[in-house]
């Protein structure tokens, strides 16, 4: 799978978690969401001596652009994760402890040592190569019919 049928393929399911994904598929988004994240952070860093209105504007374009690129990376992460053999709600989980791990850093300004291990078990479940397709969890969309 090429680059550019991966990122398609991801926008193509925006908002789909219960299939699964190709670990070139999750990767190669992956990278695309990274770089525009970058991106999206050096044109922030960049603009901050332009007149305030047009920072606005372009804050606002640059917020935007990332919750088109993070939404479908948080789907293809729970897709992978499904291909894995883990269920999406792992990720549900995961969010979480990242989320406390942060606020915590944050407040305290206390680096929290647990974070590199999570990180880390994550890479490697994401990694991990793909499990047989018949025993997946039956879809929620077939579920409702």
């Amino acid at each position: 799978m090429s680059s550019e049928e991966a990122i398609r393929a991801c926008f193509r399911k925006f908002f789909v978690f219960w299939l699964t994904a190709k670990r070139s598929e999750f990767w190669q988004y992956w990278l695309f969401a990274t770089v525009v994240s970058m991106v999206s952070v050096s044109l922030n860093e960049a603009i901050w001596r332009w007149p305030e209105t047009l920072r606005i504007v372009i804050g606002y374009c640059i917020i935007a652009a990332n919750i088109m690129v993070q939404i479908p990376l948080l789907a293809v992460t729970a897709r992978r994760i499904n291909d894995v053999g883990i269920f999406a709600w792992g990720l549900l989980l995961a969010g979480g402890a990242l989320t406390f791990y942060l606020v915590r850093f944050a407040e305290y300004n206390d680096p929290p040592t647990p974070l590199f291990f999570f990180l880390a078990g994550l890479l490697v479940i994401l990694a991990w190569p793909s499990r047989n397709a018949q025993k997946l969890p039956i879809p929620l969309h077939e579920v409702q019919q």
